[in-house]
């Protein structure tokens, strides 16, 4: 049984609803919430005169808040829309969340999950009203880093990596919360690990590669940071053998469930970096073994491209470096976690 009000449970109802849906021209709901029959909030099935069912997110407020809203919502595959409420039109009207696509079902209940957790704690139909706009702001993030097909190969690679790295600093004792909170890959940051002046960039390859690719001019920049290590793993890519996405995903999940803030921020990340539970069948078939792990310290003169080497007029970079080239800088595991565990 799914969580009431997660979005697996709305997407339930949802499903539910669309096995009986209503006649063209109506909408019908049910309550997102059953153990609290005084939420304001419903989910919905509208079916439109132009025979097509669009999944809907309703919340009651008062008939006074009306004037505050702006029906245009400035979301893609989104309309927001004014409705009156069947019960009590003359003082509550509901504001109608639609889907207008159906193939980002997945990342609406997702975000309608979040719009639910943010409503149910709000204290009055101001504070609900804020609470449902403000987390609108998710879904231009949501809607970017989604795709039908699922994550590229690279970014299959790159995830895989940095969800390795996770579990190792979990497995050396760092706490759940400190770790999940310090990374900051999937929010395009520089590097991938912040812990306050300490920082981690991780890097992969695989099959005959003898280099990895580096994405700006800060990125191994480390005149900001105390120190700065860059994490090389080769991995072996197989089918339908080593590790996939889905395993070490589900592993994390189930490794820092104990804390909730952690999770949740495990769950937002992953979002962000393009990864869906819903399209874990896309991953099912490859899998990775780490073959070789190297972390080095990125100093002195190692060699990359920094912002204060480009002549003017330079902009953004990309280039390579030889894994060879790791070698003078090499540290130890440990050298990594006691750095990191002196910023906490």
């Amino acid at each position: 049984m799914n969580n009431p009000g997660s979005a697996a449970d709305l997407a339930d109802i949802w499903n539910g609803l669309v096995t009986n849906p209503p006649s063209p021209g109506e909408l019908v709901s049910m309550p997102c919430l059953p153990a609290d029959p005084g939420s304001p909030l419903v989910v919905g099935l509208l079916h439109t005169t132009a025979g097509e069912l669009r999944r809907v997110l309703l919340l009651g407020l008062p008939l006074r808040l009306r004037t505050r809203v702006a029906t245009n919502p400035q979301h893609a595959s989104l309309n927001l829309e004014l409705l009156p409420d069947p019960d009590d039109p003359a003082s509550v009207f509901q504001l109608a969340l639609i889907l207008t696509e159906e193939r980002f079902t997945d990342i609406f209940a997702i975000l309608a999950a979040d719009i639910v957790a943010a409503v149910s704690i709000a204290c009055d139909g101001v504070a609900r009203l804020r609470a449902f706009t403000d987390q609108l702001a998710r879904w231009r993030d949501l809607f970017s880093a989604f795709s039908p097909v699922g994550l590229s190969g690279p970014a299959r690679q790159g995830l895989f990596g940095e969800l390795h790295l996770i579990r190792e600093l979990l497995a050396d004792g760092l706490a759940p919360d400190l770790v999940i909170n310090a990374w900051t890959g999937p929010l395009h940051d520089p590097q991938d690990f912040h812990f306050g002046r300490n920082v981690v960039e991780v890097k992969t390859s695989s099959g005959s590669s003898q280099s990895f690719q580096v994405s700006g001019a800060s990125q191994l920049d480390d005149s900001a940071f105390e120190h700065l290590f860059l994490l090389h793993l080769y991995l072996e890519v197989t089918e339908n053998a080593g590790e996939t996405l889905p395993q070490i995903v589900q592993h994390l999940t189930a490794r820092i469930e104990s804390d909730p803030a952690a999770s949740k921020t495990f769950e937002m990340r992953l979002h962000q970096a393009g990864y869906f539970h819903s399209q874990a069948e896309h991953y099912h078939a490859e899998g990775f073994r780490v073959r070789h792990t190297m972390v080095a310290r990125v100093h002195e003169a190692f060699p990359r491209i920094r912002a204060a080497d480009l002549p003017p007029g330079i902009g953004s970079v990309s280039y390579t470096v030889g894994t060879d080239q790791l070698l003078p800088y090499l540290v130890s595991f440990t050298t990594l976690i006691s750095a990191l565990e002196s910023n906490v």
